[in-house]
């Protein structure tokens, strides 16, 4: 008889460990026509960005994340910036 192995859940937000890598992050979903992966990509940014802020990560704030998105050319309309955090809640 085979057990079964218990996996925990993959969190992606558990692997972004600075403003840049999210913006890294987001590029891969901002080009991408299935505008709910990018929503979910934003959502996880926004939680592990909270989560940072929380434990006192200034680096980690919404501000630095979208200055490092500048930096590297990554545009998303606020909107779907505002849909991703809510969706996070």
């Amino acid at each position: 008889m085979t057990k079964a192995i218990k996996l925990k859940d993959f969190d992606a937000a558990e692997y972004l460990n600075s403003a840049e890598e999210c913006a890294l992050y987001l590029k891969e979903f901002a080009g991408d026509e299935n505008q709910v992966l990018l929503i979910s990509a934003i959502s996880d940014v926004a939680r592990q960005s909270a989560l940072e802020v929380s434990k006192g990560n200034k680096e980690m704030g919404m501000e630095a994340i979208i200055n490092a998105m500048e930096k590297i050319g990554v545009k998303i309309a606020i909107t779907l910036i505002k849909k991703g955090i809510s969706n996070g809640d």
